[in-house]
């Protein structure tokens, strides 16, 4: 993996590991957008043999600390294909507010996808 800066754009790739079993299950994501204005993003997957026990959850609120602690950002943002209830019911269930839908934002295999577009500022966030 390229050694992370704290430019923009440039993307921190993480891994979520399963420490009982030293197994990689997922990955996070975070760059910042835009210094001037503060903003953040975030992304988020996690094998599909291990969603739904929280393991994502846990992973996106530390990952949400870190950024909040370490870096000085007003606002961080996610997104998600619209079919994928289990990313944004789990926006949702951190305190991230729904606050766009796009229309044929991303492309998946040929076929145009709608995304939501969840965020959460800083003063907002519950550690």
């Amino acid at each position: 993996m390229k050694e992370w800066k704290r430019e923009t754009n440039n993307k921190l790739r993480l891994v979520i590991e399963l420490k009982s079993e030293k197994k990689m299950i997922g990955i996070l994501m975070f760059k910042v957008d835009d210094h001037e204005h503060l903003l953040g993003q975030i992304g988020f997957s996690l094998n599909k043999k291990y969603q739904g026990k929280g393991f994502a959850q846990e992973a996106v609120k530390l990952l949400i600390n870190y950024i909040f602690k370490e870096f000085a950002l007003n606002k961080i943002v996610a997104a998600c294909d619209l079919r994928n209830s289990a990313s944004y019911g789990l926006m949702e269930k951190i305190g991230m507010k729904r606050e766009a839908h796009h229309i044929e934002h991303h492309n998946l295999n040929g076929v145009w996808c709608d995304s939501y577009v969840y965020a959460i500022l800083k003063r907002e966030w519950k550690v």
